[in-house]
């Protein structure tokens, strides 16, 4: 009988995020930090970028944003730790190609990072958080 207490909780303080997760959210960065060209040619700079909305939906295993009029698509997965640490609750990680989002269902937050290892102004961090449509 606790095991079937155990599940119904379990499966009862999940359904919040996985039910937010399927409907469209709108995206807002707080903060845009990353690498920008130096002065006749030095070294890359830290620059701070204007801040960008966005929207997006995540189906699944599958995650749809749309910024600028252009959609991307990206793969998604559970957020796993690899040492002893906790895993962060209802949170997603999804990525395409240079392009990695990690995503808090729970409390609609989310980081941004594009790594482009071959150009180094193609490289961005952001933070924000998101909000149902």
């Amino acid at each position: 009988m606790r095991a079937v207490i155990a599940i119904a909780v379990v499966a009862l303080s999940a359904l919040p995020a996985y039910a937010q997760s399927r409907r469209p959210m709108l995206c807002v960065e707080e903060s845009a930090v990353g690498l920008g060209n130096g002065i006749d040619g030095e070294e890359a700079k830290p620059a701070v970028f204007i801040r960008q909305t966005f929207s997006l939906t995540v189906s699944g295993d599958y995650m749809t944003l749309i910024s600028s009029g252009r959609s991307e698509f990206y793969e998604c997965s559970a957020a796993n730790p690899r040492l002893n640490e906790g895993r962060p609750r209802n949170t997603i990680k999804c990525q395409n190609g240079i392009y990695f989002i990690t995503l808090d269902l729970g409390r609609n937050r989310f980081v941004r990072a594009q790594l482009n290892p071959e150009d180094r102004t193609a490289v961005r961090v952001s933070y924000g958080s998101c909000k149902p449509i």
